[in-house]
């Protein structure tokens, strides 16, 4: 049985903004991506909201995905492949991050993941996502001021770094951005049919590798 973990944050746990919760586990990317591979495969969910790329959060403590990562190698090794979608909330205003920052904090969190012995010990093929963007209606929620207008232009720009950052590093490379995801009435989640959309290309990119 191939073994796939999903890494990343609220978009890879499944949050449902509406509830507040998560989406049933069939309604999930991770959920529906597992029912499309089949019984051969294992699909590993290693999804937290508020998780960043290499932040710690003041307001929400153990976010921070670098110190999480080992934790989530060693507890599921061992490991035939790795989605990796992280930096969407390195761009909270609490951060004061800029691009640069954000694709220093991706690059140390995938070297984590990279050198570690789970990694080389299985030979452990390792895809990273490019987030899909933020729209406006996220800088404008009454009842979180996380993210702002300068939030969205970030992650509208994180293409390119999340790119180069998996350029340099020798890793697979998908970017969700042109996929077409619905986002919920927050501009920040996934809807339902955002998250069957999701799906529908990860599978087609995991099976082009593994």
């Amino acid at each position: 049985m191939k073994r796939i973990m999903c890494f990343g944050d609220s978009n890879t746990h499944g949050y449902d903004p509406v509830g507040p919760t998560r989406y049933e586990y069939d309604m999930r990317w991770t959920g529906r991506l597992a029912k499309a591979l089949g019984e051969d495969y294992m699909v590993i969910e290693a999804g937290l909201n508020g998780m960043t790329s290499g932040f710690d959060d003041p307001d929400k403590p153990n976010r921070n995905g670098q110190r999480a990562i080992g934790y989530f190698l060693h507890a599921n090794k061992p490991l035939d492949f790795i989605v990796v979608m992280a930096g969407t909330n390195d761009t909270k205003t609490k951060f004061h991050a800029d691009l640069e920052r954000i694709g220093a904090n991706l690059e140390n969190l995938l070297k984590l993941i990279t050198e570690h012995e789970q990694t080389e010990q299985n030979d452990t093929k390792i895809l990273v996502i490019a987030p899909v963007p933020m729209d406006e209606r996220v800088a404008h929620l009454e009842d979180d001021d996380d993210m702002d207008e300068h939030s969205v232009e970030l992650s509208r720009n994180l293409q390119p770094v999340v790119k180069a950052v998996a350029d340099k590093l020798g890793l697979l490379f998908a970017d969700a951005s042109r996929w077409g995801i619905e986002l919920s009435f927050d501009g920040c989640h996934f809807s339902k049919e955002g998250h069957k959309i999701f799906a529908e290309n990860i599978e087609i990119e995991i099976r082009k590798y593994i």
